[in-house]
């Protein structure tokens, strides 16, 4: 039974759920080394959900090591030379380090045994591209670590990112490889770029040159980044370029402010700006913004009960309120009111979670910017980029 539970993993290495079956299955054997497999897998899922009082971390960081210190050596005996080293997420070896001949000579065989997604690769040279980006495996990766590879030339850096495989990829580390400005014109122009939603270029070579033709490639281009790492790059001169536009995510708007200088646009009403946009939007988000238009924003608890919400969306809105409401109590110096919780800790009630904390405000805006949240993880839903946690700064 066990090799199904693997290939399933394996296969689907996105697919949380799977590893927690597994690890329910692993508990409920009779062999210890088994029992503590399932309780990593649990345990690493529960540290990387964040849901972690303070207090407790210290004690699930400890438990975690001192399990890996005691099984590391069986979990990664069945691909014991196919790497350098590995790093765990969610109880599998998911990020390994390994030179450009392993990954030609074992990578297929190594994501049939772990679900690799991320990889530090080394030695990629003009002589072992070509074969590096032949390897039909190449698609499970989400994300490729170059950090500190020594002159990856614009040609070698070419023919990976032409490489047919790589339509996963979405998490590229450039830094300090000397791709310089050749390199960035190379890589706006693949096909990866677009796809890509964390980029780092530190310390990259990359000159003023360079920077432009990034920017450029921002503000004139769809594209999924997120985030962008510049360290060491030059800022912009002022009037250059116009101020970013809230249409870019946060952390990527934040990024060309503080690292290149742009100056933020004026904010938009994220009600208004979508309502200008609403023949893109699904229907389901259309009645939100055209029910939010016509009523007063006060209205927002009445929204809740009157408009359909999916599943997930609401379990992570809830999520938000509640944390909200005890953050205000805590500014208020009074005690949390008491929420009505189902068994699982989230609030049965959400219209009137919502009610509270409005009643809860002293500033008169919580209503808008709960209006203004929910839009924001509505849009992020849709895109399938919804956090699990609502935490989206």
């Amino acid at each position: 039974m066990e090799p199904a539970f693997l290939k399933r993993i394996t296969d689907e290495p996105d697919d949380v759920v799977a590893r927690l079956v597994f690890a329910d299955w692993l508990r409920e054997q009779d062999d210890p080394a088994l029992n503590e497999r399932g309780e990593f897998i649990h345990l690493q899922h529960t540290l990387t959900e964040g849901n972690v009082l303070r207090e407790g971390l210290p004690m699930l960081v400890s438990r975690q090591k001192e399990l890996l210190e005691r099984h590391r050596e069986r979990w990664e005996q069945s691909f014991r030379g196919l790497v350098k080293n590995c790093e765990y997420r969610i109880g599998f070896a998911e990020r390994v380090t390994l030179s450009a001949e392993q990954l030609v000579d074992g990578f297929s065989e190594l994501v049939e045994r772990t679900p690799v997604v991320r990889v530090r690769l080394t030695g990629l040279t003009p002589d072992t591209v070509s074969f590096v980006a032949a390897v039909e495996t190449l698609g499970r990766l989400r994300e490729l670590d170059l950090n500190r590879l020594q002159h990856v030339s614009p040609e070698v850096l070419r023919e990976l990112l032409a490489s047919p495989h790589l339509g996963q990829l979405r998490s590229l580390n450039l830094a300090r490889t000397g791709v310089g400005d050749e390199g960035v014109h190379v890589l706006v122009a693949s096909n990866v770029f677009r796809r890509l939603r964390y980029l780092n270029l530190s310390h990259a070579g990359v000159s003023v040159s360079g920077v432009h033709a990034l920017v450029n490639a921002i503000y004139n281009r769809t594209l999924a980044l997120q985030m962008l790492v510049l360290c060491g790059a030059p800022r912009i001169q002022p009037g250059a370029f116009l101020p970013v536009s809230h249409g870019l995510s946060f952390r990527l708007r934040q990024s060309l402010q503080s690292q290149l200088g742009l100056e933020l646009a004026p904010p938009q009403d994220l009600l208004e700006q979508l309502h200008a946009n609403r023949a893109t939007l699904s229907s389901e988000l259309r009645w939100w913004v055209e029910w939010l238009r016509t009523h007063r924003v006060g209205e927002l608890p009445h929204a809740m009960k009157v408009l359909p919400l999916p599943d997930p969306l609401r379990q992570v809105f809830a999520l938000v309120c509640q944390r909200r409401i005890v953050w205000r109590a805590k500014r208020l110096g009074t005690d949390p009111p008491a929420l009505p919780l189902e068994a699982d800790g989230l609030t049965d009630d959400l219209p009137e979670t919502v009610r509270i904390l409005m009643q809860m405000a002293d500033d008169g805006n919580e209503a808008q910017r709960l209006r203004d949240c929910l839009l924001d993880l509505y849009l992020r839903y849709e895109h399938g980029e919804l956090p699990a946690d609502g935490k989206t700064r």
